[in-house]
């Protein structure tokens, strides 16, 4: 407490807006009073905390920043709703089963970090942050996402992997830049959220020398992939595909996708077996990782996803794809490992701006092989 206290009294005297009292193992707060007016950031993480005094932050009038991760709270005062000015809240890894009543008073909170808790639902006041920008709620114990967190107006980054996600109504006429759904599973563990790269099994990768796309073209049925320079050849539980239609199913044939701007839609570590024909109306998607599901077959909408750059659908149980795909013209990484692939459609061919294509596991990676010792 000595050690908080001179940190307190050193931030006075110097007039600087910033306050670190990390890993201290404080029990409470310090007196924080002199502070009153001028610190905007509040760093509390890696401490001993239960609870947070109901006077002491809510006294800091030009707070901003508000850190309290790693530490054992399971709940925040009430009083914290006076913190008009905040704008970044950081609760990771406490010991919360709901989100603080208190937040829903932030009017000017654009960042919400609540990783790594026990949250077992959000509740229909989250409607009332209209200027969140990103939500972290990784490794909780939420089984579906309420509708009106899909109604804020800034909201852009929602991440929820490693959660207990199932069938879940994501109906919104707002636009979403990214949901981060991926590793929904009931026995998920704290680790699924360190990495998505991480997290995805390794594959040794073969640069091809540019005679290789011949051997690429038979393979893809009746054409070459010329500009092609990366391709490998060796060597989640959740949502339903129901709960993923609701994502674009458009009103009437007049109006647009609710998720008509969302970029990127991370599916991985599910038990995904189709995805829905309706993503064709996700038109501004970039980037889609459908890895480790149980999908058989890609919707031929998918030709409408023209913006298409990264598409990953490893670990699957894929027999064919669609010749729509070649509509797809600015991918650049197709990950198929893992699959029971034996061919790839003609169309493929046309992807032009495909850099990297990864065939490991797949019935057709021996032919490809053969191909290459041949050319």
């Amino acid at each position: 407490m000595k050690k908080a206290g001179k940190a307190v009294a050193a931030a006075a005297d110097t007039g600087s807006p910033t306050l670190s009292l990390a890993g201290l193992k404080l029990s409470k707060l310090p007196d924080l009073t002199p502070l009153a007016s001028s610190l905007t950031a509040l760093s509390l993480e890696h401490n001993g905390l239960k609870s947070v005094d109901d006077t002491a932050i809510p006294a800091l009038t030009a707070l901003t920043a508000l850190n309290l991760a790693d530490n054992k709270l399971a709940d925040l005062p009430d009083a914290l709703a006076h913190c008009a000015g905040l704008t970044q809240l950081t609760l990771s890894n406490n010991k919360l089963v709901l989100l603080p009543a208190a937040l829903w008073s932030l009017s000017s909170l654009t960042g919400l970090f609540a990783s790594d808790n026990a949250i077992k639902r959000i509740p229909s006041d989250v409607a009332r942050l209209t200027t969140l920008v990103r939500i972290d709620l990784d490794n909780n114990r939420l089984v579906s996402l309420p509708g009106e967190l899909l109604t804020l107006p800034a909201l852009a980054d929602l991440a929820a992997n490693a959660n207990r996600i199932g069938p879940a109504l994501l109906d919104s006429e707002k636009p979403l830049v990214e949901l981060a759904a991926a590793a929904n599973s009931a026995r998920a563990s704290s680790s699924a959220t360190t990495s998505r790269e991480s997290a995805r099994p390794s594959t040794p990768r073969l640069r091809l020398p540019s005679r290789s796309g011949e051997a690429l073209a038979s393979l893809v049925r009746g054409g070459s992939s010329a500009s092609l320079h990366e391709l490998a050849t060796d060597g989640g539980r959740a949502l339903s595909t129901d709960s993923l239609n609701a994502l674009a199913v458009p009103r009437s044939p007049r109006v647009a996708s609710p998720h008509s701007a969302l970029r990127i839609l991370r599916l991985a570590h599910n038990k995904l077996t189709a995805l829905p024909g309706c993503i064709g109306t996700l038109a501004a998607l970039e980037v889609l990782d459908a890895s480790e599901n149980k999908l058989a077959t890609i919707p031929h909408s998918i030709r409408s996803c023209t913006a298409l750059v990264e598409l990953r659908l490893a670990h699957n149980v894929l027999e064919s794809l669609p010749s729509a795909l070649g509509s797809c013209t600015a991918l650049r990484t197709l990950d198929l490992a893992h699959n029971k692939l034996s061919e790839l459609p003609a169309a493929l061919a046309a992807l032009a701006a495909l850099e990297s294509l990864d065939m490991s596991a797949n019935p057709l990676a021996k032919s490809f092989v053969k191909g290459i010792e041949a050319a």
